[in-house]
């Protein structure tokens, strides 16, 4: 899973990773928060949400750079 932000470099970055991705073969799935509700924080109940499906790898691209929590619950979920 791809794990973005929503603005212009998030979004490019998310579209540009999945893209390269996908052309080698794999797939992946991805959230961009939204703007007004979410804020630029990446949320453990998003990453416990992917735990149930094929989830095996969270990559943060232009977010997440301080969270720690996230990437806790990431390892015990993922």
């Amino acid at each position: 899973m791809i794990y973005g932000d929503y603005d212009v470099d998030g979004t490019t970055a998310v579209v540009i990773l999945k893209t390269a991705i996908e052309l080698c073969g794999g797939t992946t799935d991805f959230h961009v928060p939204h703007r007004i509700k979410r804020r630029l924080r990446i949320k453990d109940d998003v990453i416990e949400t992917r735990r149930c499906r094929w989830v095996k790898v969270v990559i943060s691209v232009d977010t997440g750079i301080r969270a720690f929590q996230a990437a806790e619950t990431a390892l015990r979920v993922v």
